[in-house]
């Protein structure tokens, strides 16, 4: 693939698109985002579609209750709604 401008940001625009599409295909076909690497903020936006709004809840509450001053990966689960 090549980023048309051929800008840094054309270039990052292009990466989030293919990363989503494959990341899109991967849930479609039952897989999972996460990977023994962890998600990180590239796949945070695809906790909710993996896990549901209710299991991204839990994980975010897990985190708070284990991380009271989010030391470990702050802000890497988003906000709570």
């Amino acid at each position: 693939a090549r980023a048309e401008p051929a800008t840094p940001d054309a270039a990052i625009d292009l990466h989030r698109r293919i990363l989503a599409a494959g990341l899109n295909a991967c849930a479609d076909a039952g897989g999972s985002v996460a990977h023994h690497y962890g998600v990180g903020v590239a796949k945070r936006d695809f906790l909710a579609r993996e896990h549901g709004e209710t299991g991204l809840l839990l994980l975010r509450r897990l985190k708070a209750a284990l991380d009271p001053n989010d030391i470990l990966n702050p802000g890497k689960l988003g906000a709570e709604p």
